[in-house]
């Protein structure tokens, strides 16, 4: 992760690794033939959350305890 900082007396910038345990999965249902409704669902769990601080402000972002995606779409089959 990467941030900027602006609008206080001292702007500066800082960067910090982001790693995380992540597990997914996808679901396909097929009502028709060469027809599919997509879903995938993940998840992720940083195994390290640094926070990233303005001095004399107190903290501006820590990440979540759980991170979550999901999408959904079409599938056709040619």
């Amino acid at each position: 992760m990467h941030a900027r900082g602006f609008g206080v007396r001292a702007n500066s910038e800082g960067a910090e690794p982001w790693v995380a345990a992540t597990a997914g999965g996808i679901l396909v249902w097929s009502p028709v033939a060469r027809l599919g409704v997509v879903v995938h669902l993940d998840a992720a769990v940083p195994l390290v959350r640094h926070a990233f601080v303005i001095e004399g402000v107190g903290t501006a972002h820590e990440p979540a305890i759980v991170a979550g995606r999901a999408a959904a779409g079409l599938e056709f089959a040619f």
